[in-house]
C-alpha cells in the first residue's frame, strides 16, 4: 500500500479483502497510479477529502452495509467538485439489485461510472485515467476560482481604502476651515490683549490649545488619506528612532519594555522625518498597548538593510507592494495577546479599535502614510502569539542630508501699511479669520467669496491688488483654475495657496505655475501674518 498523494490523484480501493482489492491495486500500481485499500464505506468517506483522485468500487462490498457515510461525505464536497465513482459490477447481463439502489441513491447527477466484469487491465487503466484527468481540470478550476477570489479581495479592500481615503481628506479639509476660523481668531485676540487681561488670555490659550490638538487629528485623517503634509529628504530610519526614544518611553504602559535593535550601517530612505516618526509612535504604542495589563511583556524596534530577490515568494501585504530590490525594514514586534483573522482585517479602518480608550486613527494614518511613500507593509499575528509589523521602504544610496529635528518659525510680523490683499476663500469663517489678522497687521484687504469673483475683483483693480491669499479647494472654479487666470491678467502676480492637504504635493502639482508660497491650514495669526511677510520683501510692497 502507498502512502497518500498529496497531487489529488489516490485511487481509494474498495473491494472484499483479499485477492479483489490486492489484484487491482498491483495493477494500478506497476502504472504508477497511487492506490490506497479502503477496510469499509467509513475508511472509503473519511479518505474522501484527503489527497483523494477517484473511488473504485466493486459492488459486492455494497451489499448489505449502509451508503450513508460516503453519501454524507459527497455531499460536503466543495461546489468544484464533481469526484469520480468507478463502480465494477458483478458477472452478469443484468444489473443487480444492489447496483441499481446505489444509482437512485447517488441521483442523476453523480459522476459514476460503470465497468463490467471481466475487465480488461487496459479498459481500467483508461478508465482510471480518464477519471484523473478530468478530476485535475476540477483542481485547476478551484484554483482559478481562489485566484478570483483572492483578486476581488484584494479589488473590494483597495477600493474601499480609496474610498475611506476621500471621506477622510473630504473631512480633513472642512474641519481644517472650523479649525482656521477658531485657530486664527482665538490667536490674533491674544495679540490684540491688555497685558492685566491675564485671566481671558489663558482662556483663549486653551482654545488655542484645543485647536492644535484636534489640527493632530485632521492631520492623521489626512495621512491615512495620503495627503499629509511631507518634507522629502533623506533620513537614517535607526536615528529617527533614537530621536524619539524618550518620548516613546513616557507614551508607553509601565508594564511594557522596549527594546531597541538598531542598525548603524542603514541605507537612507527618501521619506519626512515628522511622518516616520508618527509611524513610530503609532506602531509601538499600539504594540505596547496590546500587552495586557495584568502581566509584564516586551517591544522589540528594529532596523536593517534588507534584500529581496526575483524568486522571493509572493507575500500579500496590507499596504503597498515590494519588488525584488534593496529595503530599509522598520519591524516593531511584541509579545502582547495578538489577534484572530477578523480584527486583523480591520486594523487599518479609521476609528476601529479594540480598545475601550482610544480613537483609532494610529494604524489609519500609519497606512496612509506607507502609501504615501510607496513603502509596503505587512503584518503577522495570531491569537496569543503577538504581532509583528514591518514596513519596507526603497533604500537609496546617496548620503544622509539634514536634521531630524526641525524648529518653529517665528510668528511674528512686521506691518505692512501699503499692502492690499486680496482673501479667496470660500469659507466664510476663514475669510473673516484672515481679514481681522491682517487688519491687525496693517494691511488693506479685499474678500471673494469664491474664485468666479475672485476673477472678476483682480479683473477690475489688477495694479491695486498686492497678493492674493488663495484657497486651493472650492466649489465651481477652483484655486487651479484661478491661479492661471490671475497669472493671464499679471503674470507676476504674488499668489500665497491655502489647503489643508500636504505641501509637498501642492508644489508638485503646482510645479512652475510660479506660487509666491504655501500656507497649511489650519493656521494661526502670527503664522499668516509671518508667511505674507516673507513674500512681501523689504522694497516689494505693493503690486509686483
Amino acid at each position: 500500500m502507498t502512502p497518500l498523494a498529496e497531487n489529488g490523484e489516490t485511487v481509494l480501493v474498495l473491494a472484499p479483502t483479499g485477492r479483489d482489492s490486492s489484484l487491482i491495486t498491483e495493477m494500478l500500481q506497476r502504472e504508477t497510479i497511487p492506490c490506497h485499500i479502503c477496510a469499509g464505506v467509513d475508511g472509503l468517506a473519511e479518505r474522501l477529502g484527503e489527497s483523494a483522485g477517484l473511488a473504485l468500487l466493486a459492488e459486492e462490498a455494497l451489499i448489505g452495509v449502509s451508503l450513508a457515510p460516503m453519501l454524507r461525505a459527497l455531499d460536503k464536497q466543495p461546489a468544484w467538485s464533481d469526484f469520480p465513482l468507478l463502480f465494477l459490477t458483478t458477472t452478469g447481463s443484468r444489473p443487480t439489485e444492489t447496483s441499481m439502489d446505489l444509482l437512485k441513491l447517488l441521483g442523476d447527477e453523480a459522476n459514476v461510472t460503470i465497468l463490467e466484469r471481466p475487465i480488461r487491465m487496459a479498459t481500467l487503466l483508461s478508465s482510471v485515467r480518464s477519471a484523473h484527468r478530468a478530476r485535475r481540470r476540477q483542481y485547476q478550476v478551484r484554483d482559478y476560482l481562489a485566484r478570483l477570489k483572492q483578486k476581488d479581495e484584494e479589488l473590494l479592500q483597495t477600493q474601499k481604502l480609496e474610498s475611506l481615503g476621500v471621506l477622510a481628506g473630504g473631512v480633513a479639509h472642512d474641519f481644517n476651515n472650523l479649525l482656521t476660523g477658531i485657530m486664527g481668531n482665538a490667536s490674533l485676540a491674544i495679540e490684540c490683549l491688555p497685558r492685566e487681561a491675564r485671566h481671558l488670555r489663558t482662556v483663549l490659550e486653551d482654545v488655542v490649545s484645543a485647536s492644535e490638538r484636534a489640527a493632530h487629528l485632521t492631520r492623521q485623517l489626512l495621512a491615512y488619506a495620503g495627503k499629509g503634509r511631507f518634507i522629502i529628504e533623506r533620513i537614517d530610519l535607526s536615528e529617527i528612532v533614537r530621536a524619539i526614544t524618550h518620548l516613546i518611553q513616557s507614551s508607553i504602559p509601565k508594564n511594557a519594555c522596549l527594546r531597541l535593535e538598531l542598525a548603524d550601517d542603514l541605507d537612507a530612505v527618501e521619506a519626512d522625518a515628522t511622518q516616520l516618526q508618527q509611524i513610530v509612535m503609532n506602531l509601538v504604542i499600539n504594540a505596547a498597548e496590546a500587552i495586557p495589563a495584568d502581566r509584564s511583556g516586551e517591544v522589540v524596534v528594529t532596523t536593517r538593510n534588507e534584500e529581496l530577490g526575483a524568486g522571493r515568494p509572493g507575500q500579500a501585504f496590507a499596504a503597498g507592494e515590494a519588488g525584488p530590490g534593496r529595503y530599509v525594514v522598520l519591524e516593531v514586534r511584541d509579545n502582547g495577546q495578538g489577534m484572530d483573522d477578523a480584527t486583523r482585517a480591520r486594523i487599518f479602518d479609521p476609528f476601529f479599535t479594540t480598545k475601550f480608550t482610544g480613537r483609532g486613527l494610529g494604524l489609519a494614518a500609519v497606512l496612509g502614510i506607507v502609501r504615501s511613500h510607496k513603502a509596503a507593509l505587512e503584518v503577522q499575528s495570531a491569537p496569543g502569539a503577538g504581532s509583528t509589523f514591518r514596513v519596507l521602504f526603497p533604500a537609496v544610496s546617496a548620503a544622509v542630508t539634514g536634521d531630524v529635528g526641525r524648529g518653529a518659525g517665528d510668528g511674528a510680523a512686521a506691518r505692512r501699511d501699503a499692502a492690499t490683499i486680496l482673501i479667496i476663500d470660500d469659507e466664510e469663517t476663514v475669510r473673516r479669520a484672515a481679514k481681522a489678522t491682517l487688519d491687525h497687521y496693517g494691511y488693506e484687504t479685499i474678500l471673494a467669496t469664491d474664485g468666479k469673483q475672485g476673477v472678476e475683483i483682480f479683473t477690475a483693480m489688477p495694479d491695486r491688488i498686492s497678493l492674493v491669499l488663495l484657497d486651493l479647494t472650492m466649489p465651481g472654479i477652483g484655486g487651479e483654475e484661478v491661479l492661471r487666470r490671475l497669472k493671464a491678467i499679471r503674470p507676476h502676480v504674488r499668489v500665497i495657496l491655502s489647503s489643508g492637504f500636504n505641501e509637498m504635493e501642492v508644489i508638485e502639482r503646482f510645479n512652475g505655475a510660479g506660487l509666491a508660497g504655501f500656507l497649511q491650514k489650519p493656521y494661526a495669526a502670527g503664522t499668516l501674518a509671518a508667511r505674507l511677510r516673507s513674500v512681501l520683501a523689504p522694497g516689494r510692497i505693493g503690486p509686483s
